[in-house]
């Protein structure tokens, strides 16, 4: 069964809506992210409130242990993706 995610990048635009699944949506997500050291949030259609998924920027270079979802090099990169119990 299909859900709607909102995808949210914090920046005022490029927000947009993914009817799939939840990995189907984080995939989705990764393809736009773009560098503004925003984390990138996805919300279950009809809860605003509690993100089912958080991908945190990190503000330093990535280390060899590090999960790199998207890499910026020494500006920093995103990953990786938190997922949490839908509310």
């Amino acid at each position: 069964m299909d859900t709607l995610y909102h995808i949210k990048y914090w920046t005022g635009a490029g927000d947009f809506t993914y009817k799939g699944t939840l990995q189907g949506a984080m995939k989705a997500a990764e393809k736009e992210v773009q560098y503004t050291q925003q984390p990138v949030e996805i919300y279950q259609d009809g809860n605003e409130i509690y993100p089912v998924a958080v991908l945190n920027w990190n503000g330093y270079p990535a280390d060899e242990d590090d999960e790199v979802v998207v890499d910026y090099g020494k500006f920093g990169f995103y990953g990786p993706w938190e997922i949490f119990p839908s509310k």
